[in-house]
């Protein structure tokens, strides 16, 4: 089962040690870094971080621009937006941005969780609609889904190495591959990732091919749910 990873951006090392000992009850996996430069150079790498908290004021580079900078990533890779929470000790009300207030209430720190962060560990697949649009019995479509996780490790570790050698032939085609299971099963993000892999090899445009199927392989480990 897939450890949901939380990134607290804070320069001021009380906060950071405050918010590690509250966050480690719920069993998560926590990285800690000083200011948004750092967040934003760790969220090109690509590993998967499920929900971040970014303080607003810090040296090299602040909260809000550490935000369009890594949304204005997220946008260009045709990645998910991962969420992202603003923490100050005094917030002005921002409408395109989550807030909180120093210090955060246990309470307020809960509800933050539950509503960003566990939900995201659930697939948005509802089993009995696409049964009745496929005309098929939920069971054969678990099983099917089954069927598909079997090889998809494989698969996506191929596309890793057709990655690093630039094979783009070998991307366009196994994308296109992929695309054509997850849409006939009505795994809409799935086919989209591999959609966007498609076009993106058949033009040899160099993307970030390895944050997009390091999303395919999150995305997947939700489907052992279902």
């Amino acid at each position: 089962m897939h450890k949901m990873t939380i990134l607290i951006v804070d320069d001021d090392i009380f906060f950071q040690e405050l918010f590690k000992s509250r966050l480690q009850s719920f069993d998560v996996h926590i990285l800690i870094l000083e200011n948004g430069l750092q967040a934003v150079e760790l969220v090109k790498q690509g590993p998967v971080i499920d929900l971040i908290f970014m303080d607003v004021n810090m040296p090299v580079m602040d909260g809000y621009e550490a935000i369009q900078i890594i949304r204005k990533h997220e946008k260009d890779s045709m990645l998910k937006e991962v969420p992202i929470i603003l923490v100050g000790g005094s917030i002005e009300e921002d409408n395109q941005n989550l807030c909180i207030t120093k210090p955060v209430s246990q309470e307020k720190l809960n509800d933050i969780l539950h509503q960003y962060l566990f939900k995201e560990n659930i697939i948005d697949y509802d089993i009995k609609k696409v049964a009745q649009s496929l005309n098929i019995s939920q069971e054969l479509i678990k099983n099917l889904i089954q069927k598909l996780l079997l090889n998809l490790d494989g698969e996506l570790d191929s596309m890793k190495e057709m990655n690093e050698k630039d094979d783009y032939v070998g991307l366009q085609a196994l994308g296109h591959k992929l695309k054509g299971r997850f849409a006939s099963l009505q795994l809409q993000e799935l086919a989209d990732i591999s959609s966007a892999i498609e076009i993106a090899a058949k033009n040899q445009e160099n993307i970030d091919y390895k944050t997009l199927i390091q999303k395919m392989q999150e995305h997947a480990k939700k489907l052992e749910k279902l």
